[in-house]
């Protein structure tokens, strides 16, 4: 029987896919950070790793690079599943050595076990239980596991999301919680707290998408790619990425709250203007939605701005406030008067980002504002958070 190790810290996750892989008639065994999955490489000596790219202690990028720099694991399959919402982590694990990557946000259990199928050669028996010993972290997982439904890919409709909307009330006191601490926090303690905000938003991304809760991974996914950069960018904890955060959480929370989540999946397409007259500007936006996998219609002239606002309703509008011929200003205050987009949520970009802009913003009818300069990744959270809140037409 070949063996699969799971190198996941999520023991819920980690559950999900050992259950599934086990049916599929493979040996699984389960290291819940980097350093006990490196050990267990030696130890277990696996025929396919399965690993998250954010782990604790040695990230999973660093697993890679060690296992190729083995001659005697060159060869050894390599699957990440990741949240991985930034693109450029997934080019990382490729170019270090991944065999595949595919995301939490959108992959189910069965297509991961399709992919070890392709890689592995298939087992031609049914499947074998593994019991492992007591004190192995696949213990905890199977203990796990074993108040799972057998078929997880079935029970996704029904049993698993149920429990997903169980944990909810607790998921969402969670991340209250956190945000608070975070916006009482010190400078000296805040980046602490934002890594343990961190790791809850990455699991809440994980098991949200591995459940089929789209729009809750979607912007989960996001957010932690920007609280990563922050963490990183301690200098860009400002008040308005505290704000971002706080808006961000305040969104999770109110999705987790809409049990029995009617609109698991996030909208197929969206349409999202941006007016800025600077090409460079406009540029820098379209390449931070484009983080999240969104597209923008991208317009210079407000002119002509005002005429694809009376032709189309639009989901999402980003304008840039300092333009020639008619402000940001004056151009959402024309747009709210158009019944097509009289709703549509505005957001302005600019390097006004005083208080009497922000008075003048909400008084011409915005919903937002980010200041420039700004980080990718807190565009990209901010036009999610209005996204995932669109309804069905």
């Amino acid at each position: 029987m070949k063996k699969v190790l799971i190198i996941e810290d999520d023991l819920v996750i980690a559950a999900i896919y050992s259950n599934k892989i086990e049916l599929g008639g493979y040996q699984v065994d389960v290291a819940l950070d980097g350093e006990e999955g490196m050990n267990k490489l030696d130890s277990f000596k696996p025929d396919l790793v399965q690993l998250d790219l954010i782990l604790p202690k040695i990230p999973g990028l660093e697993i890679i690079k060690s296992i190729r720099s083995k001659p005697e694991l060159k060869s050894l399959p390599i699957v990440v599943v990741s949240n991985g919402y930034d693109g450029d982590m997934f080019r990382e694990a490729r170019e270090a050595g991944a065999n595949q990557c595919v995301s939490k946000l959108s992959c189910s259990p069965k297509v991961i076990l399709d992919i070890i199928n392709q890689l592995l050669t298939p087992p031609a028996t049914a499947a074998v239980q593994h019991t492992p010993s007591a004190t192995s972290a696949a213990a905890a997982v199977h203990a796990v596991a074993a108040a799972q439904p057998l078929d997880i890919d079935a029970a996704l409709p029904s049993e698993i999301r149920r429990q997903f909307a169980d944990r909810s009330p607790q998921i969402q006191g969670d991340l209250k919680d956190r945000l608070q601490a975070v916006l009482k926090s010190a400078d000296s303690a805040r980046l602490v707290l934002l890594e343990d905000l961190s790791q809850h938003i990455h699991f809440l991304a994980g098991f949200a998408g591995i459940t089929g809760f789209h729009r809750i991974s979607h912007l989960a996914s996001a957010f932690e790619v920007m609280l990563q950069e922050l963490r990183e960018k301690p200098r860009e904890v400002t008040f308005s990425t505290l704000g971002t955060i706080a808006n961000t959480v305040d969104c999770l929370v109110r999705l987790l709250g809409e049990a029995p989540y009617a609109q698991l999946e996030f909208p197929s397409s969206t349409l999202i203007l941006a007016v800025d007259d600077e090409p460079i500007s406009r540029r820098t936006l379209c390449t931070a939605l484009s983080k999240a996998y969104l597209k923008a219609v991208s317009v210079e002239d407000p002119e002509v701005a005002l005429k694809l606002l009376v032709e189309n309703r639009f989901d999402l509008i980003f304008l840039d406030v300092d333009m020639p011929g008619i402000t940001g200003f004056e151009l959402c205050q024309e747009l709210r008067s158009m019944p097509i987009n009289k709703e549509t949520p505005v957001v302005f970009v600019t390097v006004l980002s005083d208080f009497q802009s922000r008075a003048q913003s909400n008084l011409s009818g915005g919903n937002d504002l980010i200041a420039k300069p700004y980080l990718l990744s807190e565009l990209a959270v901010k036009a999610l958070t209005f996204l995932v809140q669109i309804k069905p037409r």
